[in-house]
């Protein structure tokens, strides 16, 4: 017998096989559930198949959540006043009992970027000042979500929403 012989054999082999699997598939009740461990993609594809054949009602898609969700409501800190109080000058020791790391407000008015000595007035009534030297251009936002984190080494970072990069800031207020 010649290997192309040999070929043909096999194929029909595997041919029937599919067909009497897809066939026992469409005479019983299949669920996807049933067809997700099937390692072959033609039997996979089959089972799929029964199980449209078997009428089964699938459920409606969820509605789609949006993307975007706009807040037009004050965004409340995340943290007490005391978030970043160490970095006024004469400030008090930070409070050993807060131990989130964040806050976010919104910045009051228009948002253009920062500059050196810019200051950030928070509508939770918290100002910072730009810590840093360089000139940084944006989108032009009114009034943006911002959030402040605290590194691990104890400066602190400004995030306007939609933005990528940080600045380094100080309170002031």
């Amino acid at each position: 017998m010649n290997a192309h012989h040999k070929l043909l054999q096999s194929s029909l082999l595997v041919l029937t096989c599919i067909s009497i699997n897809s066939t026992a598939l469409a005479q019983t009740s299949v669920s996807l559930n049933d067809c997700v461990g099937i390692t072959s993609a033609t039997q996979r594809l089959d089972c799929y198949d029964a199980v449209v054949r078997s009428g089964i009602n699938f459920a409606p898609a969820p509605a789609p959540v949006p993307a975007l969700v706009t807040v037009s409501a004050p965004v409340a800190t995340t943290l007490p006043q005391e978030f970043g109080i160490e970095t006024i000058p004469g400030g008090a020791a930070p409070n050993a009992a807060v131990s989130d790391n964040r806050i976010q407000s919104r910045l009051i008015g228009n948002f253009k970027g920062w500059w050196p000595g810019l200051q950030f007035k928070l509508e939770n009534g918290q100002v910072w000042q730009y810590d840093g030297q360089h000139e940084t251009n944006f989108s032009e936002q009114q009034n943006p979500l911002i959030t402040i984190r605290k590194s691990v080494a104890g400066s602190y970072w400004l995030l306007v929403s939609g933005e990528t990069v940080e600045a380094k800031v100080r309170r002031l207020k």
